[in-house]
């Protein structure tokens, strides 16, 4: 009994660790929020090891349902020269574009949408530097071992009660 409590506790100890990693896989910081045309519009990008993830939740205005058939493409104005076109796919939730990038990122992004409720473009400046999840990581795993300990503590002291009776 007490071994399967503590593969359990490990087991979970781990997915707290690697729950920071996994938020960032589809989007980052919010770099951009808006409505344009018949859409609702939110940004995320996040820059990790050479590499640019921007992810677009496109939504339609009215209704709020996400619209899963446009077209999306994106350019990047950088000082060195226009970057792009590039598409970007569908992933389930968002329309997500990963490039190589460089270590400081200070684009103007154009993204042209094309899609049932309409077309659109938009352009934002999308200033990003790499992302660090070491003091995520280590807050989500103080966290846990905070909500460990206040779960372990009540019980304790209830054993410690029940024996000093007996």
């Amino acid at each position: 009994m007490a071994r399967r409590r503590t593969a359990a506790w490990i087991i979970a100890a781990l997915v707290a660790l690697a729950l920071p990693s996994a938020a960032a896989a589809h989007g980052g910081s919010l770099v951009f929020s808006g409505d344009r045309g018949p859409y609702q519009i939110r940004a995320f990008a996040i820059l990790n090891e050479g590499w640019l993830d921007y992810s677009i939740d496109l939504r339609e205005l009215g209704s709020g349902e996400r619209v899963t058939g446009a077209q999306v493409s994106i350019m990047a104005l950088t000082p060195d020269g226009l970057l792009g076109p590039w598409n970007a796919i569908y992933t389930g939730t968002v329309y997500e574009m990963i490039e190589r990038a460089p270590d400081d990122v200070d684009w103007t992004i154009q993204v042209d949408v094309t899609g049932g409720p309409g077309s659109i473009s938009y352009a934002h400046r999308l200033q990003i530097t790499p992302g660090t999840w070491v003091w995520p990581t280590v807050a989500v795993g103080v966290v846990f071992a905070l909500a460990i300990a206040a779960h372990a503590y009540p019980g304790r002291k209830r054993r410690a009660r029940a024996g000093s009776r007996q």
